[in-house]
């Protein structure tokens, strides 16, 4: 089943930028796997060992869910039964795991400080070698991770009249 983690309550989606924001952040969407007999402390264990940061948040969270289509789309609260979320109803909500679901923090908003490129939520992502400074680093960080670098090593490196000029002291 696909999960994202939402650092607030949101009316829609979030939009390509957010999400990449969130993604930095370690709150970017992925697949767990739920069971059909899994209680709610089991999902929130599975939920909390994928996204360390919900294990910090004091006020509660819930799950919400957005119907077809492509772009931003309206989320709706999937309501907890009465001993909180279970994985029957999450296969029977999300149509047997084909559409996502949002966790939304109900009373404080999560740190969407970007993270260092070790951090634990980004262990199992795929990763590639930077060229610049040759650090591996999540693809889903490599845009932004190069646009930094790149900018690092304009300011660090000498320009070729530099260089130049060394050779001649």
């Amino acid at each position: 089943m696909v999960f994202f983690l939402l650092d607030q309550q949101y009316e829609k989606t979030p939009n390509r930028e957010t999400e990449l924001q969130l993604t930095l952040a370690g709150l970017e969407r992925r697949s767990l796997t739920i069971t059909e007999n899994m209680t709610h402390s089991e999902l929130s264990e599975v939920l909390v060992n994928a996204y360390p940061k919900l294990a910090k948040i004091c006020g509660g969270w819930l799950l919400h869910k957005c119907s077809g289509g492509g772009g931003q789309r309206k989320l709706t609260l999937i309501p907890p039964d009465p001993d909180g979320y279970n994985g029957q109803q999450l296969k029977t909500v999300s149509s047997n795991g084909k559409c996502t679901m949002y966790v939304v923090p109900l009373q404080e908003q999560i740190d969407t400080s970007p993270l260092p490129l070790d951090a634990r939520e980004f262990e199992k992502m795929p990763k590639a070698q930077c060229t610049l400074c040759s650090q591996m680093v999540p693809l889903q960080c490599l845009p932004v991770h190069i646009k930094h670098c790149k900018m690092e090593h304009v300011d660090l490196c000498p320009s070729s009249d530099d260089v130049s000029l060394m050779y001649l002291f």
